[in-house]
């Protein structure tokens, strides 16, 4: 993620435009960033009286629950040789929750388990 210009810069910003001399965009050139930039940062100016960044969103929140997370480790090593959709099964059987199988990949990632399969042996070759 890219990194919030400095308060410095920003109030820069601010001033230069509010001596009145120069337009959003003449603004925007002279100090090397977007249009758009200065103009979010005039609303937020405006609005807060305040240049600082606002906070990060933060991302999305996760579809599982503590209580649901230690049901997929139960079910995880005792079926230690199902496949991700059997285990999006078992898991709507158990908790009710339905998920995809690749939310549950990830899932297990984040936990650091993984499923092992006991391939069967190569056939010898005649």
């Amino acid at each position: 993620m890219a990194q919030a210009y400095s308060a410095d810069l920003r109030s820069r910003i601010i001033n230069t435009y509010n001596q009145g001399e120069l337009s959003i965009r003449e603004t925007s050139k002279r100090f090397q960033v977007g249009k758009n930039f200065v103009c979010n940062l005039l609303n937020l100016w405006r609005t807060t009286g305040s240049v600082s960044p606002r906070p990060d969103g933060g991302g999305k929140p996760s579809k599982f629950t503590s209580s649901q997370v230690a049901i997929l480790q139960d079910i995880v090593e005792q079926n230690n040789e199902t496949t991700l959709k059997e285990l999006a099964k078992l898991l709507e059987e158990k908790c009710g929750l339905k998920v995809s199988p690749s939310t549950i990949c990830r899932q297990l990632q984040k936990l650091k388990l993984t499923l092992k399969k006991n391939s069967p042996s190569p056939h010898p070759r005649i």
